[in-house]
């Protein structure tokens, strides 16, 4: 038995160390096997790298290729092309040589014409002439661009000029028309008038021969009072009745005819210059109610667009208090849900931590006690499996018998527990690679939660610019309105404007640079 007991322990010995160098072996094929995978993935690699790199040259070198082609044909063309363009510049010199005496010509011709108008404007317009200069494009023969800019200032001089003069004959036409229609109006009231004066006269004669010389006198003195009564005109003959004297009936009746027409011109002359200055009166009266008319329309628009606006101001001012109200209910709301995405990122940021911890640790203790839990196991079973064989066959058996049954049942029993710490070996590594994915999602969670409290911030601060704008209109509103009616009151107070430490409507505030008003629309929800 102690020989037995030393031959197993000595074969155990040599199977452990053959086992541990073939444990060694496997571990160096494994690790040069590695080795020559990631040399042959870096062969590869390379390999692709040097094929990339030819493929590189190969089309660098053609669009080097293409590119000196394309240059040479460019600089082909472009020395076509300064050819060219010396013959053009050839000719061009020499049809400007040709031109030059047209262009001195045309010059001195446009001087002419600038003179000729300047003569028409001092005959239609004697205040103006002495405004006007005398011609100075005067031909250089050896400059040509200042012949040409002298030949177009030469001509945009006399478009003016005959701009101004096409004005003032159309002016002088249309007053001449009017003079000459006023003279056709004048002369047919005056015809008028010298027809009505002869019937007058021819009545007054015809009844004065038909009566006595006294009666006669009377009663063509009263014909004429009632005749120019008629025509609007009061005038009394009574003043020619004590002016008679003694006289033949010949010598009284032509004084009486002398004087009666004497007094009707005088009536006539008065009566017209009446007419005139009533005329002109009435014009005047006219041009004033037009222009009287005309402003009262200006002003009852301009009123009408003041209400417009005032009307709009004021929804403006509805509308703005409304969303006011709305966005100071959006940050309260927004505030709320940043202390939950802040307490939930916390959260989930100390679970990542605490996960990520674990996993460390446990990679630690799995790393460190595999070895020894293998050897422990081997040890442990390979003793049970012997004392459970002999217990089951006392019968001794040959040594090598019994070491090789023993090397059999030790092999299924290491073959067995080593697929059960592989299964569990695979277990652990998925749920590790399960706690890392948390992790990872824990702080993909956290890095969003930054973000939105970052966004949620940046969205509150716009919210409160915006309010402040919103309140700084108002003011200007307010202060508008004030300057208007003369009120120095404050309005009113409302809540949100304590709440968040701003101004209340109606007090006067410092003037503040105007921000973007499109940078946000008040009813884009919070994200």
């Amino acid at each position: 038995m102690r020989q037995i007991e030393v031959s197993v322990k000595s074969r155990n010995e040599a199977r452990e160390l053959v086992e541990q160098r073939n444990y060694e072996i496997a571990i160096e094929v494994s690790q040069l096997e590695a080795t020559i995978s990631g040399l042959r993935e870096e062969v590869a690699k390379k390999s692709e790298e040097i094929e990339s790199l030819k493929r590189s040259i190969d089309e660098k070198d053609g669009k080097l290729a293409e590119f000196e082609r394309e240059s040479s044909e460019k600089q082909e063309g472009m020395e076509r092309e300064l050819s060219r363009l010396r013959l053009l510049v050839s000719d061009y010199e020499s049809k400007t040589e040709t031109q030059k005496p047209l262009l001195i010509d045309q010059l001195n011709y446009v001087s002419r014409v600038h003179g000729e108008m300047c003569k028409v404007m001092k005959i239609v317009d004697a205040k103006k002439s002495s405004e006007l200069s005398e011609s100075l494009f005067l031909a250089q023969e050896t400059n040509m661009e200042e012949n040409i800019k002298a030949a177009l200032a030469g001509m945009e001089s006399v478009h003016e000029l005959s701009k101004i003069v096409v004005e003032k004959t159309r002016d002088l036409v249309e007053e001449r028309t009017r003079e000459v229609k006023s003279l056709n109006e004048t002369i047919d009231q005056l015809m008028k008038e010298k027809e009505q004066i002869g019937s007058l006269l021819r009545s007054t004669l015809s009844r004065r021969m038909s009566v006595d010389l006294s009666s006669k006198t009377n009663e063509l003195f009263k014909v004429a009072e009632n005749g120019l009564k008629e025509a609007g005109i009061e005038y009394k003959f009574s003043k020619f009745q004590g002016s008679k004297g003694k006289m033949s009936p010949d010598e009284v009746e032509e004084n009486e005819v002398y004087a009666l027409a004497s007094a009707l011109e005088n009536i006539i002359k008065q009566s017209q210059l009446e007419i005139i200055e009533l005329k002109h009166s009435v014009e005047e009266l006219r041009a004033e109610s037009n222009l009287y008319k005309e402003r009262v329309d200006a002003q009852t628009k301009e009123l009408n667009q003041w209400k417009q606006r005032v009307e709009e101001l004021e929804e403006k001012e509805r509308v703005a208090n409304e969303n006011v109200e709305g966005l100071m209910m959006d940050i309260a709301a927004a505030e709320e849900e940043i202390t939950r995405w802040k307490v939930a990122a916390q959260q989930e940021a100390d679970a990542g931590k605490a996960v990520e911890k674990d996993y460390m640790t446990q990679k630690e203790y799995c790393c460190s006690k595999f070895d020894w839990f293998l050897l422990y196991l081997c040890i442990h079973k390979a003793q049970s499996f012997y004392e459970f064989w002999l217990y089951q066959y006392p019968v001794k058996l040959p040594v090598a018998q019994t070491a090789q049954l023993c090397d059999l049942l030790l092999l299924a029993s290491v073959r067995q527990e080593l697929e059960e710490a592989r299964q569990a070996v695979i277990e652990s590594e998925k749920k590790l690679k399960f706690k890392e994915e948390t992790a990872e999602a824990a702080m993909a969670a956290r890095d969003a939660a930054e973000k939105s409290l970052r966004l949620a911030d940046m969205r509150a601060s716009r919210l409160r610019d915006r309010v402040e704008e919103l309140t700084r209109q108002l003011d200007e509103l307010d202060t508008r309105e004030t300057s208007r009616t003369g009120l120095r009151r404050l309005r009113y107070v409302c809540w949100p404007w304590q709440w968040l430490g701003l101004d209340y409507v109606g007090s006067r505030r410092p003037e503040i640079p105007q921000q973007n008003a499109n940078e946000m629309e008040l009813s884009e929800p919070l994200l």
